[in-house]
């Protein structure tokens, strides 16, 4: 079944790589879990102050890829790392 954090969608063959190993994490793993580790050390009282990783955020900024439906909005990508 499909699974969400902080906005991130992530479904059983997204771990796959994981226990493979040996290949690229998909972006919405990545999100899925830094998600997860934000969420428990503020669940721990540790700050709340992360970095925000996504990997659309390099090629967007760099104009390596254009914002559009497919890879989104720079503002999208922060607002779902966030919240």
């Amino acid at each position: 079944g499909t699974r969400q954090i902080r906005n991130s969608d992530i479904v059983e063959i997204d771990f796959k790589v994981l226990i493979d190993g040996g290949k690229r994490l998909h972006s919405s793993l990545l999100n899925a879990i830094t998600a997860q580790i934000q969420s428990e050390a503020e669940v721990a009282g540790e700050s709340p102050e992360f970095c925000v990783l996504s990997s659309w955020l390099g090629p967007l900024i760099d104009g390596t890829h254009k914002e559009n439906a497919l890879t989104g909005t720079v503002d999208m990508h922060i607002a779902q790392a966030v919240s």
